[in-house]
């Protein structure tokens, strides 16, 4: 009941998105954590070596839990050597494709990693991680509030039947669940306006550019990014190089305050100097900076 009818759950079932299956695995990572504990098999470290490679393909914040499982392996089982050995394979066999595409590629994800680790914690002290960064730790957390109410119940039922009963409420009348229209929908924007934003991009005539998109979960701009490549042959340099880009295009809120954004995607240009190229409408624009 905690984890179905939970508001972001929710809200995150209604799109796709690779980060929407961290759950999944850390379900299955703390079963066979548990299996472990019970029996320490050889068998049961591959498993969990695998799943880890599998959730550091969806996300890089599966390494610490990576590591940290590695010293757990090697506290719980009896061959210690072994095991390890045994989960290192299991977590290369899970993140096979990362590693064989790192290694004809240059260590292109190992690079853009410590490139992130760099950005974020060395020069900026900005970590910029947000909830969704941790779910594969939401079976734990339901887990736990399932105890609690478990407990509250044992003494009072009705206690109990509320607290659930007023989770359920808050949950199903949060703005992340609605009855009547769609959610997580950017309101005003449309087809044509996405258009428009590409149209003023490219008669700009823009040279060794990058784009943003500053709402939603589209930092990265790839719904600027298809129409500028496909429909007018203006490619943006790729997702790893706005440091390298001499000019960025914002497609965000009228009146956006750059200066407190914290997006990685602008740490390189100089936010003082952004200005307006087109009001799309009363809510959205698109902006421009040049370093």
């Amino acid at each position: 009941i905690l984890f179905l009818f939970n508001s972001l759950m929710i809200n995150h079932s209604m799109f796709i998105w690779i980060l929407n299956y961290l759950p999944l695995i850390g379900t299955l990572i703390l079963y066979e954590a548990y299996l472990l504990y019970k029996k320490p098999k050889l068998f049961y470290p591959f498993i969990l070596g695998i799943l880890l490679g599998v959730g550091i393909n969806f996300h890089y914040v599966m390494i610490p839990f990576a590591v940290l499982l590695a010293l757990y392996t090697i506290w719980r089982s009896n061959k210690k050597l072994m095991a390890i050995i045994i989960y290192s394979f299991g977590l290369i066999a899970g993140n096979l494709p990362m590693v064989l595409f790192d290694l004809r590629h240059n260590f292109y994800h190992l690079t853009s990693f410590l490139e992130y680790l760099k950005e974020s914690f060395g020069s900026t002290g900005q970590a910029g991680f947000s909830y969704y960064h941790f779910f594969e730790l939401w079976p734990v957390f339901v887990i736990l509030g399932a105890l609690i109410v478990s407990l509250i119940y044992r003494k009072s039922r009705l206690i109990g039947i509320s607290l659930i009963a007023i989770y359920i409420y808050l949950s199903l009348t949060s703005r992340w669940v609605s009855f009547a229209k769609p959610v997580g929908m950017l309101p005003g924007l449309t087809y044509s306006k996405v258009m428009l934003a590409a149209k003023t991009i490219v008669r700009d005539n823009p040279n060794d550019f990058n784009v943003t998109v500053l709402f939603g979960f589209d930092a990265r701009g790839f719904i600027l990014r298809y129409p500028l490549e496909f429909m007018y042959n203006r490619k943006p340099m790729g997702v790893e190089d706005y440091p390298k880009a001499k000019s960025l295009y914002i497609l965000a809120e009228n009146g956006y305050n750059f200066a407190s954004s914290g997006r990685w995607e602008l740490e390189s240009f100089p936010l003082d100097k952004a200005v307006k190229l087109k009001e799309i409408d009363d809510r959205y624009s698109v902006y421009k900076i040049n370093k």
